[in-house]
């Protein structure tokens, strides 16, 4: 049996926030409140509580001397208002896409315009938005619902229209398409966050090559079950919080197993199952099978591998990375420091992290790259960073969005950071060289490919949005494409849309 990891299973970057602020103020002392349980995972929320977190359900259950956290979900305006109250100290932990929200929800009020929710009332996150607007409001869970609504009580009123944050991607698709047609006043905010498109999106594509999808999360998580919904479209869905859930009758007939997890599952639980499943393949084969399983494990291009120093030379070192083959490192992949010397980068018995570039079979030889692989780290850690919805501001020269290993034909990428069916662009932004030791720079990461540097940036994003104080003439395709202040670019993901 094949087991397929989801490329983004586990927390998002608004659970993942909160967690790390809920364990830095344990670990420094602190006496923790979180309104309600902090995550939809009953092992990380016991977990937290064996620190010393104390779970709240109402500001009244806080004792005195506790700092309270809100949680991810968000809650509404008059929570804040007793918590301020009662002189709690407090620390804000609502996901930013969830405030983006409630920041509509608000609007709405001041504009007089009827709030419409796509998502479950009973949800923290919905019961958070609709507690930011005095105005009126009408949440919907299904096309089937919004249908029977009877609209606004004065026809004049105009519509803002939101979905929450985990809502089902095609649910709102259908939604917003019935709002432009019935509403022609209705405003529609695209609030879905991009965890949640990705994730559905991959349980999706996933779902329809498996012949079964086991989703970790908890069994009460919105968006876990939603990932199930989504799955059990095209093969078998199971859900399980823990290994301990997981049944071997499930894997009797299964080739090939995928894996995904809802935005509240610690990668602790998720590595736990990806073991428990391997040890179900183990147990099942025979030494022969086992045995050409690890003969299969052979490196390829683009396999992350660690590396002993063996040996040094002027322009390389020789590494073992436990392989049949002879590992080789140029010093051009080591550094882009053309005047640096290979023994001042790198002692025999180092132990190096490094990239495969090529294997060569017939030669018995693989070319390695240090520095390759801290140009992916980088572009890792900035797709973490556009998960948050990150704002990018300066003066830039350039700016570029593609789909391929080329920016504007001017940026060429390494073929091995580039995938083409991950749903996400590749957007180049290079800055204004004020001065002549910024354009030496930026030279300089030109010539030695590093696009993660102070001068120029490749950024992981399924949505792009441009944003500029005086308008700026774009192109598409190299033919020109108008003079605008505001763009948005939007993947999307294994679909064709066209825009009239």
């Amino acid at each position: 049996m094949e087991i397929r990891l989801a490329k983004t299973a586990g927390f998002c970057f608004g659970v993942n926030r909160a967690v790390e602020l809920t364990y830095n103020l344990l670990n420094e002392g602190h006496k923790v409140a979180t309104l309600g349980p902090l995550i939809h995972n009953p092992q990380a929320v016991a977990d937290m509580e064996r620190r010393g977190a104390l779970v709240a359900d109402t500001v009244d259950d806080i004792p005195t001397g506790y700092e309270v956290i809100i949680r991810s979900h968000g809650v509404p305006r008059t929570i804040y208002d007793t918590l301020e109250q009662r002189g709690l100290v407090y620390h804000d932990a609502t996901c930013p896409f969830v405030k983006k929200i409630q920041s509509i929800a608000a609007r709405a009020e001041a504009e007089g315009a009827v709030l419409l929710v796509a998502g479950d009332a009973a949800h923290p996150e919905v019961q958070g938005i609709v507690g930011h607007t005095r105005g009126e409001v009408f949440v919907f869970s299904d096309l089937d619902e919004l249908k029977a609504w009877k609209g606004p009580s004065d026809p004049q009123k105009p519509i803002f229209a939101v979905a929450q944050t985990t809502f089902q991607v095609t649910k709102w698709q259908e939604s917003s398409e019935f709002l432009k047609k019935a509403y022609t006043n209705a405003r529609i905010f695209d609030t879905i966050c991009n965890a949640t498109w990705a994730r559905q999106q991959e349980a999706e594509d996933l779902s329809q090559q498996c012949d079964i999808i086991v989703v970790i999360g908890g069994h009460h998580s919105s968006n876990t079950q939603k990932l199930v919904q989504v799955a059990a479209k095209h093969t078998r869905a199971v859900t399980v919080e823990t290994a301990s859930e997981l049944r071997p009758e499930w894997f009797a007939d299964v080739k090939v197993a995928g894996v995904t997890a809802g935005a509240s599952t610690p990668s602790s639980i998720i590595e736990e199952v990806l073991n428990s499943m391997s040890a179900e393949i183990n147990d099942s084969m025979s030494f022969e099978e086992m045995l050409n399983a690890s003969e299969e494990k052979r490196v390829h291009a683009g396999s992350i591998v660690k590396g002993i120093v063996t040996s040094i030379s002027a322009n390389e070192i020789q590494v073992d990375i436990g392989a049949k083959q002879t590992g080789f490192v140029k010093l051009s992949e080591l550094t882009d420091d053309s005047s640096a010397k290979v023994e001042d980068l790198v002692k025999v018995g180092d132990e190096l992290d490094l990239i495969v570039e090529k294997v060569m079979d017939q030669d018995g030889v693989i070319q390695l790259s240090r520095k390759k692989l801290a140009s992916r780290k980088g572009m890792e850690e900035i797709a973490k960073a556009a998960e948050s919805g990150e704002v990018v501001e300066g003066d830039y020269i350039f700016g570029g969005v593609t789909n391929s290993t080329s920016v504007a034909g001017l940026v060429k990428l390494d073929p091995d950071m580039v995938a083409l069916d991950d749903g996400e662009f590749e957007v180049a932004l290079v800055k204004y060289p004020a001065t002549l030791a910024d354009l030496n720079a930026l030279v300089s990461q030109a010539v030695s490919k590093n696009f993660n540097g102070e001068m120029m940036s490749i950024r992981k994003a399924h949505t792009v949005r441009f944003t500029f104080a005086d308008p700026v003439p774009f192109t598409r395709d190299g033919e020109p494409g108008g003079v605008h202040t505001d763009v948005k670019i939007e993947n999307a993901h294994s679909a064709v849309r066209s825009i009239v």
